[in-house]
C-alpha cells in the first residue's frame, strides 16, 4: 500500500475515542472538590498535549455550568465577546444586554448570572480553559478574576472554579504564585504529567494496539507518554508505519508539530525553540554560560524568564550535579529530542523510520532516549529494586573524571549506581565495560567513604547476559518489563 493510501485511510477521531486512563490522583482531587461543602478553586497546568482539557471535560462531562476557552491570537475585545457568549449560553436573556467593555464587567455579568440561578447542593462548575490567552496586554484580566473570586465566589459554598492553560509559566506566576488578590486563594493545584510507561501501555491497549514492551518503549521514546500524540496511532499499522504517517512523511499528520507547539505557547517562540535546540546537542545538558554562548546573547533576566518558562512547561529540567557549583539545564522532552534528531533534517520521502532504524544516528538516539526514559521512571526503578519504603535521594553525578546518569542514595546505607543500556538482546558486559563501571563505582566510594555500600545497578531493555563480569560486579539488575510492571 502506498503511503498516500495509508494516510487517506488514517483518520483517528481525536478526543472521541480516548479513554480516561490513569490520573487516579487527579480524579480524586476533582471528586473531593466537587463534593466538598466549601468554595473550591483549582489551577491545572502542564505541557501542551498532556491532556489537561480532556481530563476536566471527561470527568465532569455534562456537569459544567460554564465552560469557556480562550482564543489564540485574539485581542481583548474578541476574548470578552467570546466569554460573554459563553454566559449567554447559560442565560439567553443576557443576549439583550450590551457586551461588557472590560473584564470587570464580564465577571460581574458572570456572578449575577450565577446568583440568579440560586444556591444548590451540587457545585456550579466553572471551567476557564486556556486562560493565558485571555490575559492580553493591559487587559486587567487577573484583576477582574481576583475580584470575582474574593468579592463573590469565595463566599459561596456551591462554586467550583477551574482555571487551566498550557502556558504553565502563566499559571504558575499569575495564579499559583500570585502575590496580590489571589495569594493563597487556590484550594488545589494539579500539575498534569505525561503517562508513565504502564499507563501508555494501558492507553494503547484501550485502542486495540497490542505491541510488545520493546515497541511500547520505543514509542514512548518518541512521544513521551503524551495522550494527544498516542491517540494518532492506528492499530492497523506497525510502530514504524505509524511514525512515518504521523511525523516523518512529507504530508505527515503532525509534520509541523514542533513549530506549532512553541508558537502556541510563546508569542515570540524563536528564542525558546533555539534554547531547546542547543540543549538537544548534549545529553547531560549545559550550564547557563554555555547557553548564553550558544545563543550569542547577553546573560540576564530575559534568559532567566525563558529558562523558567521552559522548565515549568516540562520541556527541560534544572539540576545541580553532586559537587557542582552551577546548575545544569537538560532537555527532558522526548518529542523535542526526536524532532531535532530526525524530523528537522529528514531527507527521506517515504518509509523513513524503516530506513533510519539501525543506523549509527538511530542507535545513538536510542541510548540517549532510553536514559531519559529511565530518569522519568526513577520511582518505578526504585520500586523494582524493592526499596519502595526506604528514604532515597535520586540525582545525577558529573565531574571531569566521570559521569553517572542516575545515583540512588538510600537511607539504608546503600547507593545504587545505575547504568542504563539500550540493547534489544540481553546486554553483555565486556572486560573493558567492567573496568569503566568499576572506575565509576570507585569514584562514589571515595565520596561516601565507609558510610555507604556502592551497588552497581544495570537498567536494561532486555536484561543481562550472565557472564563472569556481570556475575562479579553487578549487584542489581532492572529490565524494561520490571519498570512497566513496577
Amino acid at each position: 500500500m502506498a503511503d498516500s493510501e495509508k494516510i487517506c485511510n488514517f483518520a483517528p477521531k481525536i478526543n472521541t475515542i480516548m479513554e480516561l486512563i490513569g490520573r487516579k490522583f487527579e480524579r480524586e482531587i476533582l471528586r473531593k472538590a466537587y463534593e466538598s461543602k466549601q468554595p473550591e478553586f483549582i489551577a491545572i497546568y502542564g505541557r501542551r498535549r498532556v491532556g489537561k482539557t480532556y481530563l476536566v471535560r471527561e470527568y465532569f462531562k455534562d456537569r459544567f455550568t460554564l465552560y469557556v476557552t480562550g482564543l489564540a491570537n485574539a485581542n481583548k475585545s474578541q476574548q470578552i465577546v467570546n466569554f460573554h457568549n459563553g454566559i449567554v449560553n447559560i442565560d439567553e436573556s443576557r443576549s439583550a444586554n450590551p457586551i461588557p467593555s472590560n473584564w470587570l464587567g464580564v465577571f460581574d455579568e458572570l456572578s449575577s448570572t450565577l446568583e440568579k440561578m440560586g444556591k444548590s447542593k451540587e457545585k456550579k462548575v466553572i471551567f476557564i480553559d486556556e486562560a493565558p490567552f485571555m490575559d492580553t496586554p493591559k487587559s486587567d484580566f487577573i484583576t477582574a478574576l481576583e475580584h470575582f473570586w474574593n468579592a463573590w465566589a469565595a463566599g459561596r459554598d456551591d462554586i467550583l472554579l477551574i482555571i487551566c492553560g498550557s502556558a504553565s509559566s502563566w499559571i504558575v506566576n499569575k495564579v499559583i504564585k500570585n502575590h496580590g488578590g489571589l495569594h493563597n486563594r487556590l484550594t488545589y493545584k494539579i500539575r498534569l504529567l505525561p503517562f508513565t510507561l504502564a499507563e501508555t501501555k494501558e492507553f494503547l491497549e484501550s485502542k486495540n494496539v497490542r505491541w510488545v514492551n520493546k515497541s511500547i518503549a520505543e514509542c514512548y521514546m518518541i512521544m513521551g507518554g503524551l495522550p494527544y500524540y498516542l491517540n494518532y496511532i492506528d492499530p492497523k499499522y506497525s510502530l514504524a508505519q505509524n511514525i512515518d504517517i504521523i511525523f516523518l512523511n512529507d504530508n505527515a499528520l503532525l509534520r509541523g508539530e514542533f513549530d506549532n507547539l512553541f508558537a502556541s505557547l510563546f508569542k515570540k517562540s524563536e528564542p525558546f525553540a533555539r534554547i531547546i535546540e542547543i540543549l538537544s546537542k548534549k545529553k547531560s545538558g549545559f550550564y547557563r554560560s554555555d547557553i548564553v554562548k550558544g545563543m550569542g546573547l547577553k546573560d540576564g533576566g530575559s534568559l532567566t524568564g525563558k529558562l523558567t518558562a521552559l522548565e515549568e512547561c516540562g520541556f527541560i529540567r534544572k539540576y545541580r550535579p553532586v559537587q557542582g557549583k552551577a546548575e545544569v539545564y537538560q532537555l527532558i522532552d522526548f518529542f523535542c529530542l526526536f524532532h531535532f534528531s530526525f524530523i528537522k533534517n529528514n531527507l527521506y520521502d517515504a518509509d523513513a523510520w524503516k530506513l533510519i532504524t539501525n543506523t549509527p544516528k538511530y542507535n545513538t538516539w536510542c541510548g540517549l532516549s532510553f536514559e531519559k526514559l529511565c530518569l522519568t521512571h526513577a520511582q518505578q526503578i526504585r520500586n523494582a529494586l524493592g526499596i519502595k519504603g526506604v528514604g532515597t535521594r535520586t540525582y545525577s553525578y558529573y565531574s571531569k573524571e566521570t559521569q553517572i546518569d542516575m545515583v540512588i542514595e538510600r537511607d539504608d546505607n546503600v547507593v545504587n549506581m545505575c547504568e542504563m543500556k539500550y540493547s534489544r538482546e540481553p546486554y553483555t558486559i565486556t572486560k573493558n565495560e567492567a573496568e569503566k563501571l568499576e572506575k565509576r563505582a570507585s569514584t562514589l566510594r571515595k565520596i561516601f567513604g565507609s558510610r555507604k555500600n556502592i551497588y552497581i545497578t544495570m537498567v536494561t531493555l532486555s536484561g543481562l547476559e550472565r557472564n563472569e563480569y556481570a556475575n562479579s560486579i553487578v549487584q542489581d539488575s532492572v529490565t524494561l518489563d520490571d519498570i512497566i510492571g513496577a
